[in-house]
């Protein structure tokens, strides 16, 4: 978008252009010019007849484009990916609600580039007005002013000129407004939809679970929650595992090792437990995936064969939207959610609604607190970058009311008097 007009110096710019343009169309009407030099001047001069509004709105659409492939590419994962693009059409959809009137007295609405703090503040007081909790509001926010971030960070070349991209009316870089005007986030408590299955819980859920592991998609489910539970990885980690990411453990015979990527860019070789990686294997023999010694397959699954795929029972119920499944993608985070709910439900734990996927990471940390491991241990499992967050983190995982554990001992005193 190299005839974009962002600033009055820009716009000044591009009229000069124009009108070099202009004149050397002319010159070459008198066959000064190829027919090819004749066809690049008149694309030139097409484009700059596009007005600038229209190439801003171009121009600031490929910034949003290329925003997403950066965060997909970060994290590799489509549902973050959607995540932050639907924050970002809900601002869009706001902003379609604002007006604002030109020097000509014209009335339009707000275009990306001409925020400031006032309707991000406005913004953030719809979203609570909508119902939204605190921790939802501050997600949505962070989404959008991550993508101004990035416009801020990138750069464009204008007739030659290297320039900001989201600028005032003279042509100065502008701030984040996400991060400008004393806007308030509202406070809200570390891990505070945390809801960790207690140990019964933990034992009910995969009791119901191996109790129906003997059909294609029980064994998958039950493969899979025992995976989440006994690893307390990420779905964007497990999900997306394939099988030539999986090998013996060259330090624990019996045990296996998993090469994942996960959030923030993070890759690193992790422990597959023994009774997780037979539980995948009886789930993948039972689907008839599992053909050791095949061409192209001789580890049973080909290396680059996604493990947790859509499951379809032999039977016409599952055939209503069968279209619309892709048997060679990984499930979706969603699927994923609907198979704990279903188990926690057919297991007889209460509000199962309650749960999401991201709780069985939770139980993971509770499980290593109950049985005695210190939080450097579940640092290294969960693979937080900082001991401070676990500690938070078990703080919160441990919390109920408070037990009177002093009192005991001043009645000692009392009694060696």
């Amino acid at each position: 978008m190299d005839a974009l007009v962002l600033s009055r110096s820009q716009s000044t710019l591009v009229t000069s252009d124009n009108k070099l343009l202009s004149d050397v169309a002319e010159g070459a009407g008198e066959g000064g010019l190829a027919t090819w030099q004749r066809a690049a001047f008149g694309a030139q001069l097409a484009r700059a007849a596009v007005s600038a509004e229209s190439q801003r709105r171009v121009l600031w659409a490929e910034l949003a484009a290329d925003w997403l492939t950066l965060k997909e590419a970060k994290c590799g994962s489509r549902h973050t990916r959607r995540n932050y693009e639907a924050a970002l059409l809900r601002w869009q959809g706001f902003l379609a609600t604002q007006f604002v009137e030109d020097v000509d007295g014209a009335v339009r609405t707000v275009e990306l580039w001409e925020v400031d703090h006032s309707h991000v503040r406005a913004w953030q007081a719809g979203l609570r007005a909508e119902g939204l909790s605190e921790t939802t509001v501050n997600h949505q926010l962070s989404c959008v002013s991550s993508f101004y971030s990035f416009v801020i960070n990138e750069k464009r070349m204008v007739n030659g000129v290297e320039v900001d991209l989201f600028v005032d009316r003279l042509g100065r870089a502008r701030q984040n407004p996400f991060k400008t005007g004393n806007l308030q986030r509202g406070r809200t408590a570390a891990y505070e939809r945390a809801r960790p299955l207690t140990v019964a819980e933990y034992d009910q859920l995969l009791t119901w679970l191996e109790g129906r592991a003997h059909t294609v998609s029980g064994a998958r489910n039950y493969a899979l929650i025992l995976t989440y539970l006994h690893t307390g990885w990420r779905s964007a980690e497990l999900l997306r595992m394939r099988w030539g990411d999986v090998r013996p453990s060259r330090s624990q015979p019996g045990t296996f090792v998993f090469a994942w990527s996960g959030k923030g860019g993070k890759a690193q070789d992790d422990v597959l437990p023994a009774d997780c990686y037979h539980a995948i294997v009886g789930y993948l023999k039972k689907a008839g995936r599992w053909t050791p010694g095949a061409p192209g397959r001789e580890e049973g699954l080909a290396d680059d064969e996604f493990v947790w795929l859509p499951v379809r029972e032999p039977e016409m119920s599952g055939l209503k939207h069968g279209a619309a499944v892709d048997p060679t993608q990984p499930i979706s985070e969603k699927s994923a959610l609907r198979v704990l709910r279903a188990a926690l439900r057919g297991a007889g734990i209460p509000n199962p609604e309650r749960f999401r996927v991201h709780d069985l990471r939770h139980t993971h940390a509770q499980l290593l607190l109950a049985t005695g491991q210190n939080l450097a241990v579940v640092q290294s499992r969960l693979h937080h970058s900082s001991l401070a967050t676990t500690g938070i983190y078990a703080k919160v995982l441990q919390r109920g009311d408070p037990i009177d554990g002093h009192t005991a001992g001043f009645r000692q005193l009392r009694m060696g008097v």
